[in-house]
């Protein structure tokens, strides 16, 4: 049981949104408030991943934040209504109940309401009609029902500390059973600011700098029902070259490789194809030769465009917590360096560059994504994440949505080809992450890698693993070794960034040994 998600949500307009909080914050900052809470509302409700998610607006949808939200992140839209606060719930519930087993409803001024907690109420409504957060003013900010019944918001006095407690009684009275999580804060009284995150006010960062997802790097999986557009479809030979990381030599061997190949083609750069590349003419180099191909930005590449520089995401990389801090702040200052070799019009390239794309390989569809199915910098297809079995229980879902045979992408820096179940009609599904093309991927081997998909076999030594797939496993999922000469390009590298420089200390060791990762750990049937 999927439920949908809406998220009840005012425009952010100075003046009409968050009105109670303009004494201490004024009109604008209010306003600016509210759309902080809207976009964490829905970052959340995606983050979640436990059913499709709309955002019910008021007094209409024409906003531009809205638009947004829905041009960005493939959400819904949809209008409250007239009639009083409780008339608009029910019609929002029954509305989403005509196509859905069960819904969730939640508030846009709950800051601790998170993807946790949105995941535990949807847990809680399989064994209940009815699932509450009640919120610490004696309100709620979330209700989930499997049943639309207009008695539990008729006749309650909407904002007064009432209203929790007369729901209650609505509940007894129609006999149903009701779970409810433990209580939250919302954000309407200059006092509610106190409950906001200490990291969190006003334009506070939601993360420290490479740790966050910024909203405007999610997508549904959903959108990868679109069709491919026609210069990727009924491909023969595809390649997919993720975290190039600026390396010019690995650029080239890969244009070497490409040109060798026959039939009908293409080559697709999916994301951080600039890293190390910290000189103007080196940087236009890469870009000029990258975008005579198919391209879509990875996380460098979008925070490069964004000329508002904002330090908000860092480096974009969305770091876990098993990356140490130094590394992630190491990061933050080579994405700094490495936006003084570029200009505006370069920028405005990569601006322009897709989040993600479909691709159609003799029969099979490919989502081409840079991180995972939800986010640019998702780390979803991690070969670390991917070990759980809980996990892939969650990429399965992801498939399901997506309606794809499989994913290819780079973020997470480590290869794995990794077997996600199969298809209703029997083929498996897979992710394919090359992991780098522009680093070593293997202790002792320094060749990087590139994912290679097509309807007949690479010819060469290059080929370092692969799999068969696609309708009848008639096509050929393989690992392509990207060798250059590695002294040449480590002189290169320590010419840019010399010992002591912070690629130099975060990357130097793996360019020279390779991580400590084996290709029995990349093959996982």
């Amino acid at each position: 049981m999927k439920p949908a998600l809406c998220v009840f949500a005012k425009a952010p307009r100075p003046g009409q949104a968050k009105t109670r909080l303009a004494p201490a914050l004024g009109p604008e900052g209010a306003a600016a408030l509210a759309e902080r809470l809207l976009q964490h509302a829905v970052g959340q409700a995606l983050q979640a991943d436990v059913g499709p998610v709309q955002v019910c607006a008021a007094p209409d949808a024409s906003h531009p934040v809205f638009a947004r939200l829905a041009q960005t992140h493939g959400v819904a839209l949809a209008e409250q209504g007239e009639g009083d606060l409780g008339e608009r719930m029910h019609r929002a519930l029954a509305r989403a109940l005509q196509r859905h087993d069960a819904a969730l409803l939640l508030g846009s001024d709950l800051p601790a309401l998170d993807a946790q907690v949105l995941r535990d109420a949807a847990r809680a409504l399989q064994t209940h009609d009815a699932v509450f957060v009640p919120a610490l003013d004696g309100g709620y900010g979330l209700v989930g029902l499997r049943r639309a019944d207009a008695r539990l918001f008729a006749g309650i006095d909407w904002s007064t500390p009432q209203v929790m407690a007369q729901t209650r009684e609505r509940l007894r009275g129609a006999g149903l059973r009701w779970a409810e999580l433990p209580p939250l804060a919302d954000i309407d009284t200059p006092a509610d600011l106190a409950h906001l995150p200490a990291h969190w006010p006003e334009h506070a960062p939601a993360a420290a700098p490479g740790r966050s997802c910024p909203l405007h790097y999610r997508y549904a999986p959903e959108v990868f029902r679109a069709p491919a557009a026609p210069a990727l479809c009924e491909l023969e030979v595809l390649y997919v070259v993720g975290g190039l990381y600026g390396n010019e030599p690995a650029l080239q061997r890969v244009l070497a490789l490409f040109e060798r190949e026959r039939g009908r083609k293409r080559l697709v750069f999916n994301g951080d194809f600039h890293w190390f590349d910290a000189d103007a003419s080196m940087f236009a180099r890469v870009q000029r030769q990258v975008l005579g191909h198919v391209a879509l930005r990875g996380n460098v590449e979008t925070e490069l465009a964004d000329d508002a520089a904002e330090a908000d995401a860092g480096c974009g990389c969305a770091y876990p917590d098993w990356v140490g801090d130094a590394v992630v702040e190491r990061s933050n200052r080579i994405l700094e360096r490495l936006r003084l070799s570029t200009d505006a019009a370069q920028r405005a390239q990569l601006a322009g560059l897709p989040t993600w794309l479909c691709a159609e390989v003799g029969g099979l569809r490919l989502g081409i994504v840079h991180g995972d199915a939800q986010s640019l910098a998702g780390w979803g297809f991690a070969q670390e994440h991917l070990r759980e079995a809980g996990h892939r229980d969650t990429v399965r879902g992801w498939f399901e949505r997506a309606g794809v045979d499989a994913f290819a992408c780079t973020h997470t820096c480590l290869p794995v080809f990794q077997r996600i179940g199969s298809a209703p009609g029997g083929a498996a599904r897979w992710v394919w992450n090359n992991g780098a093309a522009g680093m070593p991927n293997f202790s002792g081997d320094g060749a990087g890698l590139l994912l290679r998909v097509a309807t007949t076999p690479f010819a060469g030594p290059q080929r370092r693993f692969g799999v068969r797939a696609g309708p009848g496993d008639a096509l050929h999922a393989e690992a392509i070794a990207i060798d250059i000469d590695a002294a040449a390009w480590q002189a290169r590298f320590q010419q840019l960034w010399p010992p002591g420089s912070d690629a130099h200390s975060s990357y130097f060791g793996r360019i020279v040994h390779g991580p400590d990762y084996a290709m029995a750990d990349a093959l996982r049937l």
